[in-house]
């Protein structure tokens, strides 16, 4: 038998303690894959290592994959340029 640290509920093994994890309203899951984890910081860890995101530059919006973030870097207008050194900017104001 298993034992959840959070609740004390008893599982039959580690299957059964994931099970519990992704059923249970007192533990955390992963919305993009569904596993369940104790608590926060193991959710945390986990989408580091499984899930990373590529976050731009300039405004800070997280994509799913490489190539998302550097269609949205190529898509003309999003970032205001700098028109001397073609820096991008978050907003026009910063220019």
């Amino acid at each position: 038998l298993v034992y959840c640290q959070l609740c004390d509920t008893r599982c039959s093994g580690p299957a059964g303690l994931m099970q519990h994890y992704r059923a249970s309203p007192h533990h955390p899951h992963c919305l993009r894959c569904g596993t369940g984890f104790l608590d926060r910081l193991e959710l945390e860890q986990h989408n580091r290592v499984q899930h990373p995101c590529f976050v731009c530059d300039v405004c800070d919006k997280e994509f799913l994959s490489d190539p998302d973030l550097r269609a949205h870097a190529s898509y003309p207008g999003v970032h205001p340029q700098c028109e001397f050194c073609n820096q991008p900017f978050k907003q026009i104001s910063a220019l």
